[in-house]
């Protein structure tokens, strides 16, 4: 695929499509390894929040859904992405080559600590909120919310506050998901061959060449995300409606939210939830990746090595 064309979503969509008709196999794999790898770290943090107090117990859970995290599926995520960049070529583009675990690890760790400053705003404020919601007496958390209304000049209740404190929030929240997949295509790169400094200064090359074509992949992209989305509402809606009263004070209705969440899940939900990551997610999820790399590839065409030897999967 051209660069030029990286403009047309129909010629990223269809390039995207033909990688998988050439190497479906290994296409299959990464899928179901990228699904497996998240089943077991979601499957480690249900059983840190069934743990039900048990506080050695719960902690275990806790270090093993931490480690899965950060020494499993940040570095898979740039091991994949190294992947579906070469089968983004349309033509054999199976690379042989030494792959460097260590390597993957360091540059997904400063991926992921770049989009965590962005996101110190958003992660600080949920924390003192969620801290407040926990130990502080009814009375105190109606006066700290009290207190954000006081701020911005506003009469001073607990709904007002909570108003206030909503918006603020989702500021924090917009500019964590900005900063976030503002490298977004760090995954794609070769990051074999470019050390940390040099994927950022080839990031930020990357949103400078292709920031219309990648805004518009993006909202490609979320359309391909809307079944899902749409499977887990359906799934969780009619559990958190028999559960929530929207009724009475909006601080009352928040905190019922709250429990809510602290809940485990009941199996028949956990299962459905699932099924509709199965079949909604997963298969879809890696064709939205598969088009940020044929898009991040025809931008740094010039990064690539001569091809030695492909071979197909």
């Amino acid at each position: 695929m051209r660069r030029e064309n990286v403009q047309n979503g129909r010629a990223v969509g269809g390039a995207a499509c033909r990688a998988f008709r050439t190497h479906p196999r290994t296409a299959g794999l990464l899928t179901a390894a990228d699904g497996l790898l998240h089943g077991v770290f979601l499957l480690f943090v249900f059983f840190y929040l069934s743990a039900d107090g048990e506080k050695p117990a719960a902690l275990v859970w806790l270090v093993l859904a931490i480690a899965m995290y950060v020494f499993c599926l940040i570095p898979f995520r740039f091991y994949e992405g190294d992947r579906l960049r070469c089968l983004s070529e349309e033509d054999d583009a199976w690379r042989k080559g030494k792959q460097d675990y260590l390597k993957y690890l360091r540059v997904g760790l400063f991926r992921y600590l770049l989009g965590l400053l962005w996101g110190f705003p958003f992660l600080a404020a949920l924390s003192l909120f969620l801290y407040g919601m926990e130990y502080l007496p009814f009375n105190k958390q109606g006066m700290m919310f009290e207190s954000f209304a006081a701020a911005v000049g506003m009469e001073p209740s607990v709904t007002t506050g909570l108003t206030v404190f909503g918006v603020l929030m989702a500021v924090f929240l917009i500019l964590f998901a900005f900063g976030w997949r503002r490298n977004g295509a760090m995954p794609y790169l070769p990051c074999r061959r470019l050390a940390a400094g040099d994927l950022l200064r080839v990031s930020k090359n990357v949103r400078r060449r292709g920031r219309q074509a990648l805004l518009e992949n993006a909202l490609w992209n979320f359309v391909l995300f809307l079944p899902a989305l749409i499977g887990a509402v359906l799934v969780l809606a009619p559990y958190a409606a028999g559960h929530v009263r929207l009724g009475g004070s909006l601080l009352k209705t928040v905190q019922g939210v709250l429990r809510l969440i602290k809940t485990p899940l009941p199996v028949s939900v956990l299962l459905g939830l699932a099924l509709a990551a199965v079949i909604l997610y997963l298969p879809l999820m890696m064709l939205r990746r598969m088009r940020i790399a044929v898009i991040v590839r025809c931008l740094t065409e010039d990064l690539d090595e001569p091809e030695e030897a492909p071979h197909a999967p």
